[in-house]
């Protein structure tokens, strides 16, 4: 506390308030959140847990819905412009199939087909990259079945699910 003199007496002020700390801080703040925790019953708790869990699904699937997509676009132009790419003409969607051939279930494969608009296909191993890992989280979050496959528009980012691209 500090002191002014306002007239001959001396007034007494307190100090500023610190700023408080964002909420997003306060909830993962193990320390701010025990008061709030300790109240909670043990059904309470679990509901919390289950509601944190579906929004941490909820808020990933997003994520990842916006980066497979850019990701990949950005791939595709990379390849365009690089001339790695088994034709000149650019890549206007890309193909993923399953891969069955772990030990926790199907996954999409690592290998990315890009279907440029000659109707040629490129295909490129994304194996332990940005992209293999994204693909790798796409398919924990929502296990493909073993013989779908997941299609990209690379102009519109569109992710859809289905049979093999019609010729």
């Amino acid at each position: 506390m500090t002191s002014i003199d306002v007239g001959g007496q001396a007034l007494a002020v307190p100090a500023p308030l610190a700023p408080s700390p964002p909420l997003s801080v306060l909830l993962t703040d193990e320390e701010a959140t025990a008061p709030l925790l300790n109240a909670l019953t043990v059904d309470q708790l679990y509901d919390l847990i289950g509601w944190c869990e579906q929004r941490a699904g909820v808020t990933l699937e997003a994520q990842l819905k916006e980066k497979l997509p850019r990701l990949l676009h950005e791939a595709g132009a990379t390849l365009y412009v690089k001339g790695e790419a088994d034709t000149e003409s650019p890549a206007l969607r890309v193909e993923l199939v399953t891969d069955p051939n772990y030990e926790d279930g199907v996954y999409w494969d690592d290998t990315v087909y890009f279907h440029h608009g000659d109707t040629t296909v490129t295909d490129v191993d994304f194996e332990g990259t940005e992209i293999g890992d994204a693909l790798a989280d796409y398919s924990r979050l929502d296990r493909p079945v073993h013989g779908s496959n997941l299609f990209i528009d690379l102009a519109t980012g569109e992710i859809s699910a289905g049979s093999r691209w019609a010729a």
